[in-house]
């Protein structure tokens, strides 16, 4: 999908996100916009959206990796979500282990039914093959990757089997 600003996309993305699922996990460094725009896209369900805060203990007590996808599958499956909004690197810069995420809260027998990226801050940056595999809609744009300061968003459905199902 293509579209003339990414927040269109992310709109989009989180209407089928609230389409299928109940309530939804972030954290707190997600894109402000985006951020609003979830709970915006939540309005209609109340107590829908679970923020979990991870600035601390990522940045001044130095969780490892795998007890930070530990944690959030843990408040994943005790908040009652069943579906993700997540960056693959948030506005601090920090790579978020998305597929690594999913698959800890599929191991522990979560059920996740819609996961939505935010790939902002990655496209052209770092790998997001990984991301691809778990997000039933990833998002992006194209200022910071082409150098173009254009507005120019994209949208991936690749879990989608034609775009008929949106």
């Amino acid at each position: 999908f293509l579209s003339s600003r990414s927040v269109t996309l992310i709109r989009l993305g989180l209407q089928q996100l609230f389409n299928r699922c109940r309530r939804c996990l972030t954290v707190d460094t997600c894109w402000p916009r985006y951020l609003q725009e979830l709970h915006r896209a939540s309005a209609e369900k109340s107590d829908s959206v679970f923020v979990k805060s991870y600035r601390r203990s990522v940045f001044e007590r130095g969780v490892s990796v795998e007890a930070f996808c530990e944690n959030l599958c843990l408040v994943y499956c005790s908040e009652g979500c069943d579906g993700l909004f997540l960056p693959a690197v948030d506005h601090m810069g920090t790579r978020i282990p998305v597929a690594r995420i999913v698959r800890t809260i599929r191991e522990f027998g979560g059920e996740v039914r819609f996961v939505v990226v935010d790939a902002a801050q990655a496209l052209g940056h770092v790998p997001l093959d990984d991301d691809c595999e778990v997000a039933d809609f990833l998002v992006a744009g194209t200022h910071k990757w082409l150098g173009s300061y254009s507005t120019l968003g994209i949208g991936v459905a690749p879990q989608l089997t034609s775009s008929a199902a949106i």
